[in-house]
C-alpha cells in the first residue's frame, strides 16, 4: 500500500517544483513612451510578441507617445511598433480616367500604414526590440531611429 502514497508525494513534489520554476507566473503590465528621432510618436501601436507559453501577442495603442498595456505574459518578448492605418473613409479617391470618367473601383482596399515609424520596427524579425517582462508593473521606453 506504500505505492499510492509514493505516487502522491511525487505528484505534490512535481507541482511544487513547477510552481517554483515559474511555470505559472503572473503576467506583467508595461507602460512607457515611444519616440522617433527624439519626438513622441503621435499615434501608433506597440505589440509584445511573447516567446513563452502560447506565444501570445498583446497590443496597445500609442497616443501622444504614451502607452500602457496589461496582461503581458512574463518572460522574453519581442517588441514591435507600427504606424496606424488611415480610417476607411480617409482613403484617397480614384483618379479620373483619360476620358474624365471615374476609374472603376477594384473593391475595398486596405490602406497602407502611414507615419514616421520605419517599417523595420513593425516586423518581429527586424525590430531589434526585446524585453524580459516581469510580473507586476514596469516601464519600457522605446527610442526609435528614423
Amino acid at each position: 500500500m506504500a505505492r499510492p502514497r509514493t505516487f502522491a508525494r511525487h505528484l505534490a513534489l512535481a507541482a511544487l517544483v513547477g510552481g517554483a520554476l515559474g511555470c505559472s507566473q503572473e503576467p506583467g503590465s508595461v507602460s512607457g513612451e515611444v519616440t522617433v528621432g527624439g519626438k513622441p510618436l503621435p499615434g501608433g501601436v506597440i505589440s509584445f510578441h511573447s516567446e513563452v507559453g502560447n506565444h501570445e501577442v498583446i497590443n496597445a495603442p500609442i497616443k501622444d507617445g504614451k502607452y500602457t498595456v496589461s496582461g503581458v505574459p512574463s518572460g522574453n518578448a519581442i517588441v514591435t511598433v507600427g504606424n496606424l492605418r488611415p480610417l476607411p473613409g480617409a482613403a484617397t479617391k480614384a483618379a479620373p480616367a483619360g476620358d474624365g470618367a471615374a476609374a472603376p473601383k477594384a473593391g475595398p482596399r486596405r490602406a497602407a500604414p502611414t507615419g514616421p515609424v520605419p517599417a523595420r520596427y513593425g516586423d518581429p524579425g527586424t525590430s531589434g526590440l526585446t524585453i524580459v517582462v516581469q510580473p507586476g508593473d514596469q516601464t519600457f521606453p522605446v527610442a526609435l531611429s528614423p
